[in-house]
């Protein structure tokens, strides 16, 4: 008769789990770990029974979880040597450490337990379920000068010690790992972690004004989490950072609150944004973007103009048509300097909130300068609007335009007139005492400043007509430089 020989604990081996994660550093309590994916897989997880010493046919094998059965098979004939698999139904490990043995079980004796394999598992990867994952920077804006000390903190939940922190910075990856010190019991995960961004990594990225980061996390059993939403940030180590426009209503006015437009004080008229485009940064070859942006429900109205800089002042001021700045509306400018096609410089984002309500200009009216007291100067290049609604700006360094007597305007050398920005049809223009009729002229342009016509001035009516499709939005009166004296006299514009 066959001697049967019972299997002993000493001589069986710990199953053996092929998807196991070899945790890095090891843990003192686990074997090793399984991941998310592998513990919720339908098929289950695999956990092999090594052929043992005198395995033999009808043997029963039982396979616990923390002592639950979870699984069971027997020995067939022609198996005697042959490794086992048996497998965890899916979403039965849980977060901590799993037990996880064989039980080897003949008919006529008490089963024998193999060693225990201790497996670590977490329910939740990092950033939880749902993810909640936040990015935050040191720095909105990041020139040359923040390049060395520029920081993203990230804070996600379900932090744990070793997990590994993937940013992405504009295609180059950054990699941080949470290392506790070496104390026990270990310190509590950090809520946030600052992560410092080396200069060498933005270089290699490039600059731009929408340089985005992310970051997800992996932990050290392999789960990951989602990625986060983009956070935008303006780098700029190769582009200068050009100063903020100012956004006004008036261009006369200091006292004004940049941060705010105010559709009353607007009157129907432009908003301004000035601009001081320094020399000793731009070059005459250089050309000037510029942006206005207005956003309310969902709603947007852009104004943009590309222009070269050789035609603008020092002192520049960019006129925004009242349309395009919508009431209630968040607004935000800004401009580029492009020097042989490539942007070199961005100017800081100007932002501003409309208030008020939009004032209706009256589509007719007559400006006789009654109304005006002698001696009323209007300034160089800034536009400034009278009782009637006409807005008069001096266009020549020789000299201002101004009152200089009652009903009367002298034109000195460059003079020119608006309706904010509501077109008109007709404008007739009273001129008088120029010396020349020839060589002194008198233009009509529309909304985009290209001229309609042009005449010579005359004491006689001079009368503009524009079409539906082509409205005057501003007239200019140019005296010669062959008119002996500094111009001429205006003494009535009308326009309907």
């Amino acid at each position: 008769m066959e001697e049967i020989i019972e299997p002993k604990a000493i001589e069986l081996s710990p199953p053996y789990a092929p998807e196991m994660i070899d945790l890095n550093p090891a843990d003192e309590n686990a074997h090793g770990g399984v991941s998310i994916e592998d513990g919720t897989a339908e098929v289950g997880f695999e956990v092999i029974m090594l052929a043992y010493l005198h395995q033999t046919e009808g043997d029963g094998l039982r396979l616990y979880r923390n002592d639950e059965l979870v699984a069971n098979t027997t020995i067939k004939k022609g198996e005697e040597a042959v490794d086992t698999s048996l497998f965890i139904p899916a979403r039965r490990f849980l977060s901590g450490l799993n037990k996880v043995r064989f039980g080897i079980k003949r008919s006529s004796q008490a089963e024998v337990p193999t060693p225990d394999l201790v497996l670590f598992y977490r329910s939740a990867p990092p950033g939880g379920t749902p993810p909640v994952m936040t990015l935050k920077a040191s720095h909105t804006s990041v020139g040359p000068d923040e390049a060395d000390k520029f920081v993203l903190t990230v804070a996600y939940n379900k932090a744990n010690w070793y997990d590994r922190i993937h940013v992405d910075c504009a295609g180059e990856t950054v990699s941080h790992q949470l290392v506790p010190q070496p104390t026990s019991p270990l310190p509590p995960v950090p809520a946030s972690i600052e992560i410092p961004i080396a200069r060498a990594v933005l270089e290699q990225a490039g600059d731009s004004a929408e340089f985005k980061f992310t970051f997800f996390v992996t932990d050290y059993l392999t789960n990951s989490s989602p990625t986060s939403l983009p956070l935008p940030i303006d780098v700029h180590l190769q582009r200068r950072q050009l100063p903020v426009a100012v956004l006004r209503e008036i261009l006369a006015d200091n006292s004004d609150n940049p941060a705010e437009v105010d559709l009353g004080k607007m009157n129907g008229g432009p908003l301004w944004a000035l601009l001081y485009l320094a020399d000793t940064i731009w070059q005459p070859q250089d050309f000037i973007h510029l942006k206005f942006t207005s956003v309310v429900s969902g709603e947007v109205a852009e104004h943009e103009e590309t222009l070269p800089k050789k035609e603008l002042l020092t002192q520049f001021n960019w006129k925004i048509p009242n349309p395009n700045v919508k009431p209630d509306s968040d607004v935000e400018m800004f401009y580029e300097q492009i020097r042989d096609g490539k942007v070199v410089g961005r100017s800081i984002t100007a932002v501003a909130k409309v208030t008020g309500e939009p004032t209706i200009e009256p589509p007719s009216g007559k400006e006789t300068w009654e109304n005006e007291p002698v001696n009323t100067t209007f300034p160089l290049h800034i536009p400034v609007t009278i009782k009637s609604g006409l807005t008069v700006t001096s266009l020549s360094p020789i000299g201002n335009c101004f009152i200089s007597a009652p009903k009367q305007l002298l034109v000195a050398k460059h003079c020119g007139f608006s309706w904010k920005d509501q077109g008109k049809t007709k404008v007739t223009v009273l001129l008088t005492s120029f010396w020349h009729n020839v060589g002194n002229t008198v233009s009509s342009h529309d909304i985009n400043g290209h001229t309609i016509q042009t005449f010579n001035t005359s004491d006689a009516p001079i009368i503009f007509i524009g079409s539906p499709n082509r409205l005057i939005h501003s007239i200019t009166i140019k005296a010669s430089d062959q008119e002996p004296d500094i111009g001429g006299f205006c003494t009535e514009i009308a326009w309907e």
